[in-house]
C-alpha cells in the first residue's frame, strides 16, 4: 500500500510540475492584450512564430547605454537568432556616472513596443508591402496596455506567453 501511495504522490507531482510549467496559449482571428502587471526580464510572448522576449539594460557600460525603453534599443544591445527584444517593465537610467536609479515604463509603451517589434519582425509571407498586423483600439485604450489585433491577411494568431506573463490574453470580436 505504501508503494501505491509514492507512486500516486510521485504522479500527481509530476503532473501539477508540468502544469505549472506549461505555456498558455490562445489562437483566434482576432486576440485582445491586456497587460495589467510587471513584465520581469526573461519573460516571453511569442506571436505567430515571434518570440519576443523581455530584457532589462546592465550599467555594466556605465552611462553610456541608452535610454532602454524601446524595443529597437533593446535589440541593438541584445542580438539572437532566434527571437528578438522588448523592454522589461522596470530598467536603469544614469543619473550620474556610476549611479543609476530603476525606472519604470507604462502598460501603454509595453504594447506600443509589442505592436511596433511584431510589425518590424513578423515572417509572414507576402507581408512586405503592408504591416502584418493591425490595431483595433483607440489611443486611450492603447495607453492603458490594452490592444485588439488582427493579421492582415486575415488569417488567424496564435499567441503562447511564459508561465507567468502579466498580460491577460483572449478571444475578442472585431467590434469590441
Amino acid at each position: 500500500m505504501n508503494k501505491k501511495l509514492i507512486v500516486a504522490f510521485v504522479v500527481c507531482l509530476f503532473v501539477a510540475t508540468a502544469c505549472g510549467q506549461r505555456a498558455k496559449y490562445v489562437e483566434s482571428d482576432v486576440i485582445e492584450i491586456l497587460v495589467w502587471g510587471d513584465i520581469d526580464p526573461g519573460e516571453w510572448i511569442e506571436i505567430d512564430g515571434l518570440k519576443l522576449v523581455h530584457a532589462k539594460n546592465d550599467t555594466l557600460s556605465g552611462c553610456q547605454i541608452d535610454y532602454f525603453h524601446d524595443y529597437v534599443t533593446v535589440n541593438d544591445g541584445n542580438t539572437s537568432d532566434d527571437h528578438f527584444f522588448l523592454p522589461s517593465t522596470t530598467y536603469y537610467v544614469c543619473v550620474d556616472e556610476g549611479k543609476f536609479t530603476e525606472s519604470r515604463i507604462s502598460p501603454g509603451d509595453v504594447t506600443q513596443n509589442m505592436l511596433s517589434a511584431m510589425n518590424d519582425f513578423a515572417k509572414i509571407e507576402g507581408a512586405s508591402l503592408q504591416l502584418p498586423y493591425k490595431n483595433g483600439t483607440n489611443l486611450y485604450e492603447m495607453s492603458q496596455g490594452k490592444m485588439r489585433i488582427t493579421r492582415t491577411d486575415g488569417k488567424p494568431i496564435r499567441i503562447s506567453t511564459s508561465a507567468n506573463y502579466k498580460a491577460q490574453i483572449g478571444k475578442a470580436t472585431k467590434s469590441s
